[in-house]
């Protein structure tokens, strides 16, 4: 969903299942799956976003990454990050 009445704000849904980064990253290659829901918008010269629901599995470097979670941040550069675990 894209709306930009008074400022443009998003919302989405990106599911992985085996994304692979080793052509495009020869130095980090990684294969990942899960579930990354953001929602955010512009408005002005600010932003703000956040990920109400993250859910990644797989491993990046041939070392497990299992991450599951939730963040939101701004154009501030002020990040929250309560409930991530890795």
């Amino acid at each position: 969903l894209l709306d930009w009445q008074q400022a443009i704000s998003w919302r989405g849904e990106l599911t992985l299942n085996g994304l692979t980064t080793a052509k495009e990253f020869p130095e980090w290659p990684s294969k990942l799956n899960g579930l990354i829901k953001p929602r955010g918008s512009l408005y002005g010269g600010t932003w703000q976003m956040e990920v109400p629901e993250l859910k990644l599995t797989g491993n990046v470097k041939q070392n497990k990454v299992n991450v599951d979670g939730t963040l939101k941040g701004n154009s501030y550069m002020q990040w929250m990050i309560p409930g991530l675990h890795l």
